[in-house]
C-alpha cells in the first residue's frame, strides 16, 4: 500500500500489509464470533476476554501502521455491520492538500455495547458499560454508563442505576437538550427533550419546559412557570412568576414581519423592532392559543385554547375567540367568577373567594 506522499515500502512492510489485509477481509465475514475474534487479533490489534465481534465489522485505517490504535476491552459486545475509523484522508482528490487526515486511536471500554451499524471516528473514547445505539455516529467521547444515539450522537440516558447524581436542588437538564452556559436556570427547574435555551436567557426557580420547548436569547421567565411541549418563547417575551403556558402556544415578537428589506436583502438583527410581550402572574394560555405582539396579559387570567390575543387581557380576565374577546373572569383558583350586579367584585364558587374587579391599569394600580 501506497500512501500518498510517502516514502515507497519495503518488502517487509508490503508483506506485513497484504497479510493484514487478507486477515481482516477474512475475518469480516468468517462464520462464529470466535473466529472472528481470533484473525482480528492476528491483525495486532488488542481485544480482550470475551469479547463479541458479530459479522461485518470494519476497522477503516493506515494498513502499514503497527501502533495500537484499536483496543477492545473485556466483554465489549459489537453487533453485525459496526466501523471504527481509526483514520480517514481524501486520499488523491485535491482535498488532501486543503484538509489535513484525522488519525486517533479508538479505546471500547469494559462491557460496552455497540449496536448494529454503528460507526466510531478516529480518537474517541466509548466508557465502561455504555450503550451506542443503532446506526449512531460517534465524534466524541462517550462517558462510562451512558446511552447515546443519533448522528452525530449524543448523550440521551443512563444506564438504570446509574444515572449522574444530582447536587442539592440543582436543576435537571436532559441530555438531549441543548442549554447555553450563558443562560441561568434556577434551582430545581426540569428542562426535558429536545429543549433549547439560548443565551441570556434567565428561568426562575422550579420552571418546567416540556418536550421541545425554545427559549429565546434574553427571554426572562419568572419562577414555578409550566411551559408545555413544543412552545416557542421568543425574544421580547417575558413571563411572570407561576404562569402556565399549554403545548402549541405560540408568541409572536414584530408587528411588521419580512423576510428582506425593500432593496430585496435580506433581513438582519438590525433591521427590525422588537415589540415587547408580558404575560403576568398566575395567567394560563390555553393550548394552541396564539399571542400577538405587544400584548399585556393581567394576573391570574385566562386565554382559551385557541385563541388570538390581540388587545391586552385585564386580571382575572376570561378570553376566548378570535379575535380573542372578554367573555367574563375567573378565580385564582381557574373556576369561573360570579360577578355582582354592579360588576366590581367577584365570588368564586368553589374556593368561596371575593375578588375586586374593578378597572386596573397592568401595574396593578386602580
Amino acid at each position: 500500500m501506497y500512501v500518498k506522499g510517502s516514502e515507497p515500502l519495503s518488502w517487509r512492510q508490503r508483506w506485513f500489509v497484504w497479510r493484514k489485509r487478507l486477515l481482516k477481509s477474512i475475518a469480516i465475514w468468517a462464520p462464529g464470533y470466535k473466529m472472528r475474534r481470533a484473525l482480528f487479533r492476528a491483525c495486532g490489534f488488542i481485544i480482550g476476554h470475551d469479547v463479541y465481534i458479530g459479522e461485518g465489522l470494519i476497522i477503516a485505517e493506515i494498513l502499514e501502521d503497527r501502533s495500537q490504535k484499536v483496543i477492545i476491552n473485556d466483554r465489549v459486545a459489537i453487533a453485525p455491520r459496526c466501523t471504527l475509523v481509526t483514520s480517514s484522508d481524501a486520499n488523491f482528490s485535491h482535498l488532501t492538500d486543503l484538509m489535513p487526515p484525522r488519525e486517533g486511536k479508538i479505546v471500547l471500554g469494559r462491557d460496552a455495547w455497540l449496536g448494529a451499524g454503528v460507526t466510531i471516528l478516529p480518537g474517541v473514547t466509548v466508557g465502561e458499560c455504555a450503550i451506542v445505539g443503532a446506526g449512531a455516529v460517534v465524534t466524541h467521547d462517550v462517558p462510562p454508563h451512558a446511552i447515546v444515539t443519533g448522528v452525530p450522537a449524543r448523550v440521551t440516558g443512563y444506564v438504570p442505576g446509574h444515572e449522574p447524581p444530582q447536587e442539592g436542588n440543582a436543576p435537571y437538564i436532559h441530555p438531549s437538550a441543548t442549554v447555553s452556559p450563558a443562560a441561568k436556570v434556577g434551582a430545581g427547574s426540569k428542562i426535558w427533550q429536545d429543549c433549547q435555551v439560548r443565551e441570556g436567557a434567565v428561568l426562575g426557580q422550579e420552571v418546567v419546559l416540556g418536550k421541545g420547548v425554545y427559549v429565546d436569547n434574553d427571554v426572562q421567565i419568572g419562577d414555578r412557570v409550566k411551559i408545555q411541549n413544543y412552545v416557542s418563547v421568543f425574544h421580547g417575551v417575558t413571563l411572570g412568576d407561576g404562569v402556565f403556558v399549554g403545548p402549541h402556544v405560540c408568541f409572536t415578537n414584530d408587528l411588521r414581519p419580512r423576510a428582506i428589506n425593500v432593496d430585496g436583502s435580506l433581513k438582519s438583527a438590525q433591521d427590525w423592532v422588537v415589540t415587547p410581550t408580558l404575560v403576568r402572574r398566575g395567567a394560563s394560555l390555553g393550548a394552541n392559543s396564539t399571542i400577538v405582539a405587544g400584548v399585556t396579559i393581567g394576573d391570574f387570567s385566562m386565554v382559551g385554547a385557541g385563541a388570538v390575543v390581540t388587545k391586552d387581557v385585564p386580571p382575572h380576565g376570561l378570553v376566548v375567540g378570535n379575535p380573542a374577546r372578554l367573555i367574563g373572569y375567573v378565580c385564582d383558583c381557574g373556576a369561573r367568577l360570579q360577578i355582582t350586579e354592579d360588576g366590581r367584585r367577584g365570588y368564586c364558587p368553589r374556593c368561596r373567594k371575593e375578588i375586586d374587579l374593578l378597572p386596573k391599569n397592568m401595574n396593578g394600580a386602580k
